[in-house]
């Protein structure tokens, strides 16, 4: 599968390019400017049209010579073809208009592309709303010329929002969307109401429309490239034979990749065609979707982009208004247009009045009277000129209508409520009956839904209801007769089977049909429906609205059995903030429920408020604490059982990953104990890598490579034992973590090779997953592994692969990245650029919270001032990080962080004599602390950097100067190939110079002892 998706004729290579004032022809190579014509080299053309076919997308190099070399040229014909191209265009790499270079990785063409040129523009009309309808254009007139531009409509239920921008964007289509060469994408996505909302779906919607557009197979492209994640929810969009390819590459998705891959994905499409992305009632939607709506907002760049959202304003003074704070935001920095709907004037109102009474001409009365009754309310308005057309209310008079009677005189009632009320009072029982069913669904509704309901109300009444077909059929019938009801997309079981779905023409008209179903009618019908939500196996996508409707339906150790479900699935997504909201609601039903919901359903509900949490705040948040507190109260209550187990595991993931590892063990040994007689292979193995690392952390190594040895050797056997989905790519996971463990755990033992074989075979098995989350993850113990062997170029060629990994995705990984790059230029004649960037790359870490070897990071800072003369200042960053070992436990390290410091001392009480003596004594003694330490962990490796330390300088410790050279001598004979090239060659340069080394002359290896 190479990710082309679309049909191969609409990738034909067209007759031209436009581009900033240029055509270029590629049939002839020629590229044109006004009166400037231009015929470029045959490889230069060739490159041109790759990177405009793509343009908007990164091109790597190797793309560029597969394409135009058949791979059988160098990086230095691309560079000169690009150079080329940027003389014939006036570009310049700095300050990009057409080509722009994209750092270790490529090209990408950044101007607007087109393949015809611009067609002829025109406005639509719509009754009422013509200053409106030209506000909307003078945006899309500046998305167009590439700015891009976010507009928010507000207007107040039945204010005509949705008839807007549904005009707005007809005359769109009929205009600008008229031509095949160069089409609009447009793309639209409704939200809904209630906690059930699948987080994204109104950009899923959007996303999906344009797909099925006129540029769709070139926009599938682009998800297949750029937003693999979205493009995998999308149904029906990808060939099933594609779907495992395209599940293996979003098999590992931190929290944050949908917004990157949406920022990313639709700078692309605006670069194929303009986009109009319209979002309809954005204050119904999910957390996930604002906040991803604002992030598109904010950004900075150019783009021919005009995303739309339409809203309802929530009242004044009212809290927890997130979309009016993010409005209010973005309009203090100027980065939105906002139109608000006023109520229709008399004016408008006549011209709606003439559109739904034509070929009648309304009078000025008739309008005023309409305008009074109505209070400019654009549905009331409507709605009243189709009831006076019914009712025959109207009369002819001197060429205008009139009202044979005055309005009132009608019962229209004074509010849109009560209009609505009053339409729906004309319906048929059986026609209310069935709205009734439908209203308890939402907005939206599937048939089977309203099936479940209408029993519910039957059986109440004590008569029959129909089966489905008949609901589907009587549902169709409704939707003819009234247009209440209109069929909306159908919806995909989890079977892959296709459902009906229908929704309410306007949210209003729901709200009312659901107050009139009674109070004991309305606890039934949502129970029915709950209920028949478990019975068919909804989507795990609809389970907060099955909780909801559970919740409706006062079951709630039901509802809170889904709301689990829902704010996992949703935590999955990518949707921390959407996971938090359904956790808390489901905790605040169970709170209310008492002793019906079982501690069990509540330690569920803790745990996805935990993880949740944690995506959002980071492991040292307090809340974080505070949650976890709470979840091992109930983890307590519960006892054992494999969610204690999953329970148990969570809370030590979160005191690893916060560094403290005091807590961890502890909390280690807590799962240990939960796991006894609770057999699952799958925990086993979560349980054994979290002992592995814990271990290491603790300073056994020993017990950690044995532990890390059992890890790799049994995930590596089961990942491929498994149909789940999700278990190998965990068991996977847990094979590199092993090596991982495993490789650091060699190193200290003195097995160097071992030590870089675990790392490198990790490395490999993280490749094969696909996912970058754990590629980053294997290359730190290979990069770490390097930097410990003190192979310096090595260590620069895994940190820019790492680099590469963690660009988009993962910005700690990419801080580490970047720690390592510096340390391995600490080498270099003038160091202290290197040593900069060192203590800033460690420093960020710190500053978010990073766990796991934050002594060892702060180590590499101190080589850096070290290496620059700053003696002082190293001591300074050693104290922190042995401050750090003490308040966190993380002690794999430590031997080598004390001899650090007793080397630091010797070189200032060279350079102090004065205080020479304290500075000696000193460091004495923490070379008998460190080799001390290094002998009761085991670490070997450890042991002879400090032996090395003690015969180099002559210090007279606790062994003594001639018995630690022997020491030295006899651990070099029996460790062998164990020792690192650089720490042997150092070790025994050491001996030789106190008479205990070989007598043959000893070639310096690349790199330089540590230290």
């Amino acid at each position: 599968m190479t990710g082309q998706l679309g049909d191969p004729a609409s990738f034909v290579t067209p007759a031209a390019y436009y581009f900033a004032e240029h055509r270029f022809e590629p049939p002839s190579g020629r590229l044109i400017r006004g009166e400037l014509r231009l015929r470029l080299r045959p490889k230069t053309a060739a490159v041109l049209l790759v990177l405009l076919r793509r343009a908007g997308e990164v091109v790597t190099k190797a793309e560029l010579i597969d394409e135009v070399w058949d791979g059988t040229t160098s990086d230095e014909s691309v560079a000169v073809c690009v150079a080329e191209l940027r003389r014939a265009l006036g570009d310049h790499p700095s300050d990009p208009r057409c080509i722009a270079t994209v750092h270790r990785r490529g090209y990408r063409f950044v101007a607007p592309v087109t393949t015809a040129p611009q067609s002829a523009e025109a406005e639509p009309a719509a009754a009422g709303r013509a200053v409106e309808l030209a506000e909307l254009s003078r945006w899309w007139d500046s998305a167009r010329s590439g700015t891009r531009t976010v507009g928010f409509v507000a207007g107040e239920a039945g204010a005509g929002r949705t008839t807007l921008v549904h005009d707005f964007l007809a005359g769109i289509r009929a205009i600008d969307g008229c031509s095949a060469d160069d089409p609009v994408a447009i793309g639209e996505g409704r939200c809904v109401d209630g906690p059930g909302g699948e987080p994204y779906l109104p950009f899923l919607d959007a996303f999906s429309a344009i797909c099925r557009g006129a540029s769709g197979a070139r926009i599938r492209e682009l998800l297949w490239k750029l937003a693999p994640t979205w493009l995998l929810q999308m149904s029906g969009i990808v060939d099933s034979s594609a779907l495992d390819a395209l599940r293996r590459r979003v098999s590992d998705r931190p929290a944050g990749r949908l917004m990157r891959e949406a920022v990313e994905v639709l700078d692309a499409m605006a670069v194929v065609a303009p986009v109009v992305l319209v979002i309809e009632d954005l204050h119904s939607g999910d957390r996930s979707t604002i906040d991803l709506f604002a992030h598109l907002a904010q950004r900075p760049t150019r783009s021919r982009l005009l995303l739309v959202a339409t809203y309802r304003p929530a009242p004044a003074g009212a809290s927890g208004d997130s979309l009016g704070e993010v409005i209010g935001g973005l309009s203090a920095l100027r980065r939105c247009e906002h139109l608000e709907l006023p109520p229709l004037g008399l004016a408008a109102v006549a011209s709606v009045l003439a559109a739904r009474l034509s070929p009648g001409v309304p009078s000025d009365a008739l309008a005023a009277e309409v305008l009074e009754r109505t209070e400019g309310n654009a549905l009331f308005v409507t709605m009243l000129a189709d009831r006076l057309a019914v009712e025959g209310a109207l009369r002819e008079a001197d060429g205008v209508l009139q009202t044979s009677a005055p309005i009132a005189a009608l019962g229209i009632p004074d509010g849109v409520r009560r209009l609505i009320a009053d339409r729906l009072s004309r319906l048929q029982p059986g026609d209310r009956d069935l709205l009734q069913a439908a209203g308890a669904c939402g907005v939206d509704f599937a048939v089977v839904e309203v099936e479940a309901g209408l029993a519910a109300l039957a059986a109440a009444a004590h008569r029959g209801a129909g089966d489905e077909v008949d609901v589907a059929l009587a549902l169709a019938d409704l939707a003819d007769r009234t247009g209440i009801i209109v069929e909306a997309d159908p919806m995909t079981w989890a079977d892959g089977s296709i459902g009906e779905r229908y929704r309410f023409v306007h949210a209003l008209v729901r709200d009312v049909v659901h107050e009139q179903l009674g109070g004991a009618g309305r606890v039934a019908v949502h129970r029915a429906i709950g209920a028949r939500h478990e019975a068919v196996a909804m989507p795990v996508a609809w389970a907060g609205a099955t909780a909801e409707h559970f919740e409706l339906g006062r079951d709630p150790a039901r509802a809170v059995v889904h709301y689990v479900r829902a704010a996992d699935a949703a935590r999955r997504r990518l949707a921390p903030g959407t996971a938090l909201d359904l956790a808390r609601r489901g905790i605040a039903v169970a709170d209310g429920a008492g002793a019906v919901v079982p501690a069990s359903a509540r330690l569920g509900l803790q745990l996805c408020l935990v993880a949740a949490l944690l995506e959002e705040h980071g492991p040292t948040s307090s809340v974080v604490a505070d949650a976890v507190d709470t979840a091992e109260v109930l983890a307590d209550a519960v006892g054992r059982g494999p969610e204690v187990v999953l329970a148990r595991h969570l809370f030590w993931s979160v005191a690893f990953m916060a560094g403290d590892f005091f807590a961890a063990s502890a909390r280690l040994a807590a799962m240990e104990a939960a796991a006894a007689g609770v057999e699952d292979p799958a925990l086993e193995l979560q349980i054994a890598d979290a002992r592995a690392l814990t271990l290491l952390a603790e300073g056994s190594p020993a017990l950690a490579l044995e532990a890390g040895r059992v890890v790799a050797a049994t995930a590596s056997s089961a990942a491929s034992d498994s149909v789940d989905g999700e278990r190998p790519h965990r068991r996977s996971e847990a094979a590199v973590l092993g090596r991982s463990s495993a490789a650091v755990a060699s190193w200290l033992v003195g097995s160097a090779d071992d030590a870089k074989r675990f790392a490198h075979d990790g490395l490999r098995l993280a490749h094969e997953t696909g996912t970058a989350g754990v590629v980053c993850r294997s290359l730190w113990p290979v990069i770490a592994v390097h930097q410990l062997r003190g192979e310096r170029r090595r260590v620069q060629h895994h940190a820019s692969e790492l680099a590469g990994a963690a660009e988009f995705e993962h910005p700690r990984w990419a801080a580490i990245a970047r720690a390592f790059d510096a340390w391995a230029r600490l080498d270099e004649p003038d160091p202290a650029p290197a040593a900069a960037e060192v203590q800033q790359s460690v420093e960020r870490l710190l500053a978010d919270g990073m766990g796991f070897g934050r002594p060892y990071h702060l180590g590499l800072a101190a080589e850096g001032a070290a290496a620059c003369g700053d003696t002082e200042r190293a001591v300074v960053i050693i104290d922190s990080a042995l401050a750090a070992v003490a308040s966190t436990g993380d002690r794999w390290y430590l031997a080598e962080l004390l001899r650090r410091r007793a080397e630091a001392l010797l070189t200032l009480a060279a350079e102090h004599p004065s205080g020479r003596l304290g500075f000696t004594r000193a460091a004495d003694a923490l070379l008998d602390e460190s080799l001390a330490i290094a002998r009761s962990q085991g670490a070997r490796a450890l042991e002879v950097r400090a032996l090395t330390t003690v015969v180099r300088s002559a210090r007279s410790v606790a062994d003594g100067p001639v018995a630690s050279a022997t020491m030295l001598r006899d651990l070099l004979g029996v460790l062998g190939i164990g020792v690192g090239p650089v720490d042997r060659l150092a070790a025994e340069l050491a001996l030789r110079g106190t008479g205990f080394g070989p007598g043959a002359p000893v070639e310096s290896p690349t790199g330089t002892l540590l230290g």
